[in-house]
């Protein structure tokens, strides 16, 4: 069964539309520029195999969770 594209994504308190690719998505985030999200896509890349150009609103909520938590604590994962 395909996923489905959610519309709006919530990630930090900000509502992205699902039709974003993951790096572009990140970048509508506060604080967020094009460097720190390809950063965190590489790495998010690295732990679940999901590609940075896969649209924000098929990604599930676990994955989602992990991409938060690569933005709130950069460190952790070795992002400067």
């Amino acid at each position: 069964m395909e996923k489905e594209l959610k519309g709006v994504v919530r990630l930090r308190n900000n509502d992205i539309y699902g039709q974003y690719k993951l790096k572009k998505a990140l970048t509508r985030i506060k604080g967020v520029n094009y460097s720190f999200a390809h950063a965190v896509c590489m790495v998010f890349m690295k732990k679940t195999g999901i590609k940075p150009n896969v649209q924000i609103g098929y990604l599930e909520d676990k994955e989602l969770e992990i991409l938060e938590d690569i933005i709130l604590n950069p460190l952790n994962y070795n992002i400067p």
